[in-house]
């Protein structure tokens, strides 16, 4: 089956990272940049790997040598019809000692691996998510970016891990390989040509392979990003119902099976040249190496070798061709692994504003904001959301913002809580270009209730907190007080558990109506005590009435700051000081909700056309007689 054609990404990255990302620099960087990050994090696991590994490696061929030696000073003994054991004792000894130096190392080994991928998992886990929790706004909305992401997240603290051990086992193989090597040379001479012959053409095959391998799971991010996006829609309990009533389950199982089928067969393909460039390797090698055997044998059957050195090359040959597969094997990993890392490694290259310290926000600051010839296009788009904006929103004063769907509204306040970057003009706080203002100061200074406003799987008391956690979370008297302030706290002491009811279904029993959520949205802003207050859509999931009662007890709580509302409902925007109109992202009107009427602009045509649809008849004020 083929992929629908949806699923493909917009910008193709494939032939990017199979040249840039699988050259050997890349591969060279990665891993001197994982050597750095695990010795700061565990320096004393990375010596004891190194050392233990050193160790391994030259076991196989101290063992060949001491069964040789075995071999002959038995053949010796036997020979001459001696009894003495004293001679061959000190080969079982020491092949007993090497035996188990080689088991101990691997235990350990594996112990100190095991320490250190915990060790590393935190903290590179950690270090993403702080490093991402400091990116614009914008990166998120870049689909490039999301494949960015979703691609170092793979990269674990394991991911290290494995790039060190596997790069350790290639050297470990590497000198196995050299090591045996010279012990058969000396006993068959053609085995360095055979080694010679064999090794390079399958190192290159599974390079390859594996530079494949990963440049086709490097493209395959978009899809699969996909495939969850369509599990999401079966299994989340926020989708399952419309999702259900739809009958969409027969389609978004198809298009899932549709992407699996062709992950499925691109694997196969793998899969069968990694099966020829083996069975290939492993037919020349048994047929070389045999062919030395055959050699071998008839010089011992003429007294030019001994029994020991037919022996030792049997096992020895064995061996080597394993220690060959084996690092090869290594080596293709260490391609993949190192690949991988680099992917974090272009996340972590990826900055943001928040990375850039600037003026902290003073503890006084009083809200005021200007907005001086801002224009605004979200990124990869050219059509301009906001054109040639100019106002001021002076100290205290409550505004609305107010225009049809598109016009700007949200962009707005999000642009004046600096979650985006004007492309022109600037934006002030107490005549503070909001560029040069420190981010986490500023926005310690913003409380912001969003359209998609946060349903925390958490207590109801935390919902609160979560405002201003650091003074709050541990404060339950004052959430209490805040709760009464928004008007929440009967509707939190009614809960099975009160303030320590745990809200949501994925972890907890009782969940909230929408409007309940909205509520605690809502004591959740006021809980931080910030200068600038801005509600967007704060309370639309409220009836008329319930809306007008929380934006006067809001008001009674925001007396002294700065605020801006976003709302349909002409009996909240009329409680505004001022009214900004917006169309096409300009303001094309403004002043209070009388003054506006009477102007018979765009503004009295909206206010028209609401009492229209909703049959409501409000006063010249915006509020209906029975609010």
């Amino acid at each position: 089956m083929t992929a629908d054609p949806a699923f493909s990404s917009g910008k193709r990255r494939l032939d990017r990272s199979d040249t840039t990302l699988s050259s050997f620099w890349v591969r060279a960087r990665s891993l001197r940049w994982v050597l750095g990050q695990t010795w700061d994090v565990a320096p004393s696991f990375l010596i004891g790997i190194v050392s233990l590994t050193l160790v391994r490696s030259m076991v196989p061929a101290a063992l060949a040598w001491v069964a040789k030696s075995l071999i002959d000073s038995l053949t010796m003994q036997i020979d001459s019809s001696s009894t003495d054991a004293s001679t061959i004792m000190p080969w079982l000894i020491a092949g007993l000692v090497l035996a188990m130096l080689d088991a101990v190392a691997n235990a350990v080994r594996r112990y100190l691996s095991r320490r250190l991928a915990d060790d590393l998992s935190l903290e590179v886990t950690t270090d993403i998510l702080t490093h991402v929790s400091g990116l614009d706004i914008e990166f998120f909305e870049d689909v490039g970016k999301q494949d960015s992401l979703q691609r170092a997240k793979r990269t674990s603290g394991d991911r290290f891990v494995n790039l060190i051990n596997h790069s350790f086992d290639m050297i470990s193989s590497g000198l196995q390989v050299v090591s045996l090597t010279v012990v058969l040379v000396v006993i068959q001479p053609w085995t360095l040509a055979l080694v010679v012959i064999i090794l390079p053409p399958f190192l290159v095959a599974r390079w390859m392979l594996a530079r494949r391998e990963f440049a086709l799971e490097y493209d395959r991010t978009t899809k699969r990003r996909w495939s969850r996006y369509f599990v999401n829609l079966l299994t989340e309990k926020l989708r399952v119902a419309e999702t259900r009533l739809l009958g969409l389950a027969p389609l978004l199982i198809r298009k899932y099976r549709s992407l699996m089928f062709e992950f499925r067969d691109q694997n196969r393909g793998m899969y069968l040249l990694n099966l020829r460039t083996l069975i290939m390797f492993s037919v020349v090698s048994a047929a070389g190496f045999f062919a030395l055997l055959v050699d071998i044998t008839l010089q011992a059957l003429d007294g030019a070798a001994t029994l020991g050195d037919v022996a030792v090359f049997f096992g020895a040959s064995a061996r080597l061709r394993t220690g060959i597969v084996s690092g090869v094997d290594a080596a293709s990993r260490v391609v993949q692994d190192s690949l991988h890392v680099s992917a974090l490694m272009e996340l972590f290259e990826s900055e943001g504003s928040e990375r850039h310290p600037g003026e902290p926000v003073s503890s006084q600051c009083t809200g005021a904001i200007q907005v001086q010839d801002v224009d605004f296009s979200y990124p990869g788009s050219s059509v301009p959301v906001l054109q040639n904006l100019s106002f001021e929103i002076h100290a205290g004063e409550t505004v609305a913002l107010v225009g049809e769907n598109g016009c700007g509204k949200t962009t707005l306040v999000k642009l004046i809580a600096h979650l985006y970057s004007p492309d022109r003009g600037r934006i002030t706080l107490d005549g503070h270009d909001l560029e040069q203002l420190d981010l986490h100061s500023l926005h310690q200074q913003i409380a912001f209730v969003f359209q998609s406003f946060g349903r925390y799987e958490a207590s109801a008391a935390d919902n609160i907190a979560y405002g201003d956690w650091e003074n709050c979370l541990d404060d339950r008297e004052r959430v209490e007080q805040i709760a009464r302030e928004a008007g929440v706290h009967d509707m939190i002491t009614a809960m099975p558990e009160g303030y320590d009811t745990l809200l949501g279904r994925s972890f907890g029993t009782h969940d909230l109506s929408l409007g309940e959520w909205q509520k605690l949205a809502v004591a959740r802003a006021f809980a931080r005590r910030s200068a600038l207050l801005i509600l967007d859509e704060a309370t639309a999931s409220l009836d008329a009435r319930a809306e007008y009662e929380l934006f006067v007890q809001a008001r009674k709580l925001a007396k002294g700051r700065t605020t801006i509302l976003i709302s349909h409902r002409f009996s909240t925007v009329s409680m505004a000081d001022r009214i900004l109109v917006m169309d096409e992202g300009k303001i094309i009107e403004q002043g209070s909700h009388r003054e506006l009427l009477r102007h018979g602009g765009h503004y009295a045509e909206l206010y028209r056309l609401h009492q229209r649809q909703t049959g409501s008849f409000e006063n010249e004020d915006g509020v209906q007689p029975d609010s």
